[in-house]
């Protein structure tokens, strides 16, 4: 091929290669971003048994932070997220099959409306698509709270919408060539939708959604071809538009994206609090053991009858140093993980709260404390736990706020179906400055089809459990 000839099929098609070159680039960023770690890697166990099927694949976190949609997502108010996830493929299968579909049928789209109007119809078809599939899934799906969570992407949308297009101008067309592509079309949307069926990760409400807006803009079709003829303008503004609105949504899902990533961070601070309030009775249980054993005793024999030996009734028996010397390192062993994780919190009221258990628990290191120390410890420890109780309402209260940014506006929520799941949804997910959570921030050839979300703020006092698990080396009767 010469050197004038190189680009000559992208001269001649420049806005089909041109979409299907941003779906490469937005994949290619996905799987740098998983590599770099700024994103979720995919769970091994969910591709270990694809074979080919699992080459690059992208987690449904990764997804949602470059733009998949879900119903809770599109009813709250991120409808951008409906031409956004156009963009997001969830594995090499899944984008190699859509360029695919992309380029066979959006050449002989481009040559009947041009380069400008093809690709504002196909953003289009891809906005509308998604929109229908988000709308009928509550309705027409099951009935339960995981519909409004399952995670949709691909650009399959978009093909299907141009399956549908393509469908209907053969069929108007009353030609044996214009038979010959409704035939065609007809039997891909059959094949498709039975293959959807069988493979739970396609996501058949999309494709029916794209089919459908492609469809009622095949109506257009001679309305379509004269814009192309005699309105060039016309046409340089809905692509730019189209552009524009790609932008807009790429904006929007940044700003989203960093309002997720705090919200994680405020989830991942309250389970360090839970997990630091699991720690106390095990740090508690060493501390009166280092006391009992400072005696070098371990009560193990109470003598019965009726004759008792004067003094005491007990039998103390000597106890190994090998054992009090394992007690006293699990003992500093605790207090510098528990130490480790206060100071990780970065909670100034926490850090403040601990340093009284911390030198008592490091003085207990250093001498066996006495029977009478260990009432001001447990009393130093309620007070650490009710600072832990305070941080977790003030965490609960943030995690309320934050979430309530991503639900732009109070959407009628389908309450007719969800008669018990509706409103409690509307609860979580309610306008600014209610307590609520949002859902975040993700295979196979098909549309990715699996629930993501956030667990639910709830506020929770610090568990104290009765009697903590014994701890190896710890074990001594007394």
């Amino acid at each position: 091929m010469s050197n004038g000839r190189k680009f000559e099929i992208w001269r001649e098609y420049p806005g089909t290669y041109t979409l299907a070159a941003l779906w490469s680039i937005v994949y290619v960023a996905m799987l740098c971003s998983q590599y770099a770690g700024w994103t979720p890697e995919p769970d091994p166990r969910t591709f270990a048994g694809l074979g080919p099927m699992g080459i690059g694949v992208v987690s449904e976190g990764t997804g949602q932070v470059f733009g998949a949609w879900n119903t809770a997502q599109i009813l709250s108010g991120q409808i951008w997220r409906a031409v956004t996830a156009t963009f997001v493929h969830f594995s090499l299968v899944h984008i190699v099959l859509n360029v695919f579909g992309l380029v066979q049928l959006g050449r002989l789209i481009e040559e009947w409306y041009g380069p400008r109007l093809l690709i504002g119809l196909l953003i289009a078809v891809g906005f509308f698509g998604n929109m229908l599939a988000a709308l009928a899934r509550p309705v027409v799906g099951t009935p339960n709270a995981m519909t409004l969570m399952i995670s949709s992407g691909g650009g399959s949308t978009i093909v299907f919408g141009m399956i549908g297009l393509v469908a209907v101008v053969g069929k108007r067309s009353r030609s044996r060539m214009g038979r010959y592509l409704y035939n065609q079309m007809l039997m891909l949307l059959v094949v498709n939708f039975l293959i959807g069926l069988t493979i739970p990760q396609i996501d058949n409400y999309a494709h029916a959604g794209g089919a459908i807006a492609g469809a009622i803009l095949g109506r257009f079709h001679h309305a379509l071809l004269g814009l192309y003829d005699h309105r060039p303008r016309i046409c340089r503004i809905v692509a730019m538009l189209a552009l524009g609105c790609v932008a807009a949504g790429a904006i929007g899902q940044y700003w989203v994206a960093r309002v997720e990533t705090e919200l994680v961070g405020q989830f991942r601070q309250r389970e360090k609090i839970f997990e630091l309030g699991t720690r106390l009775p095990g740090l508690k249980d060493r501390f009166v053991k280092r006391t009992v054993l400072g005696l070098k005793g371990a009560q193990v024999i109470r003598p019965r009858g009726r004759f008792l030996l004067p003094g005491a009734n007990n039998l103390l028996l000597p106890v190994p140093d090998e054992i009090v010397d394992r007690n006293r390192e699990s003992l500093l062993a605790e207090t510098n993980r528990l130490t480790a994780l206060v100071y990780a919190l970065g909670d100034t009221a926490i850090t403040n709260a601990w340093k009284p258990v911390l030198a008592e628990a490091r003085l207990a290191f250093s001498r066996p404390p006495a029977p009478g120390e260990i009432p001001e410890f447990i009393g130093k420890l309620d007070t650490f736990e009710k600072a832990l109780e305070a941080s977790v309402k003030t965490v609960d209260d943030t995690i309320g706020v934050t979430a309530s940014r991503l639900t732009l506006w109070k959407t009628p929520w389908p309450n007719v179906v969800w008669t018990v799941e509706g409103p409690k949804i509307k609860s979580l997910a309610g306008p600014a400055g209610s307590r609520g959570t949002a859902a975040r921030p993700g295979r196979t050839d098909g549309r990715t089809n699996r629930p993501t979300g956030l667990p639910p703020a709830k506020t929770r006092v610090v568990p104290r459990p009765e009697s903590p698990p014994p701890q190896r080396g710890d074990e001594v009767g007394y």
